[in-house]
């Protein structure tokens, strides 16, 4: 982890230990979801899709996730369209930025 450029945040997932042991390892922020404003809009990042479904897609414009692996097509919601799954099969294991990800989908 240490040496990959840049910051390191973590949107905790199902497999991940501890935040403490996380930031122990390297990450500097750990959270279990993220909420952005960007110039896209409002952004929301969570490790799992359900989290979207639990009345949070009221209040974001985009919603990222990655849980749902090897699943190339956008997670369905009803009436939303702006969902992406960036798990790491879909990222081909690269590292990429907010701005990258918003412009790649």
């Amino acid at each position: 982890l240490n040496l990959l450029n840049g910051r390191k945040i973590l949107i905790q997932g199902n497999h991940d230990r501890s935040k403490k042991k996380m930031l122990e390892i390297g990450f500097q922020r750990v959270y279990k979801y993220m909420s952005l404003k960007t110039k896209y809009g409002k952004l929301l990042i969570a490790h799992k899709p359900e989290f979207y479904l639990n009345d949070n897609n009221a209040f974001y414009d985009i919603f990222l996730y990655g849980h749902i692996h090897n699943h190339k097509n956008l997670f369905e919601f009803p009436n939303y369209t702006k969902a992406i799954n960036i798990s790491v099969e879909n990222l081909n294991y690269t590292p990429n930025s907010l701005k990258q990800l918003l412009e790649k989908f």
